[in-house]
């Protein structure tokens, strides 16, 4: 089977009716910058059993339809400030089994979305209540009994 470990940047350019994306199950390291720039549409990104170590500020900026993130099984240590910030339609984040030890500032977006966010993290606690965004900051996670 093969396995890709890398993105180029513009794989999804001109992908502006594309509603679905699954990367899951590669040796995927980074989603490089720029990767979802034509995606608006998208409702679905599936990135689950990958070694994603890294997400930064903006790089989800171009999903304001986006409902479902799945990351899932990578190698996630630590949540940038404004990470998802921008997900306003964002009602699933899963980031279980991952080693999330931190969280940035207002790294969830706030609003009514935010309200529904779930499943963001089960084998880990992360605030899952209507203020999201004020009640991550920068707070270590621990693990739920």
């Amino acid at each position: 089977m093969y396995r890709t470990a890398g993105l180029p940047p513009l794989l999804f350019s001109n992908a502006t009716s594309l509603h679905t994306v699954s990367l899951a199950f590669n040796s995927i390291t980074a989603l490089p910058e720029g990767l979802f720039a034509d995606t608006s549409k998208m409702h679905l990104l599936n990135a689950n059993d990958n070694k994603i170590t890294r997400l930064t500020k903006g790089m989800f900026s171009s999903l304001p339809q986006l409902h479902t993130l799945s990351l899932a099984r990578n190698m996630l240590t630590e949540l940038e400030a404004q990470v998802f910030a921008s997900l306003t339609s964002l009602i699933n984040l899963h980031l279980d089994e991952n080693s999330i030890a931190a969280v940035g500032y207002y790294a969830f977006p706030s609003g009514p979305a935010a309200s529904h966010v779930n499943d963001v993290a089960p084998s880990y606690f992360v605030a899952k209540d209507t203020t999201l965004q004020a009640s991550v900051r920068s707070t270590l996670l621990r693990p739920c009994a």
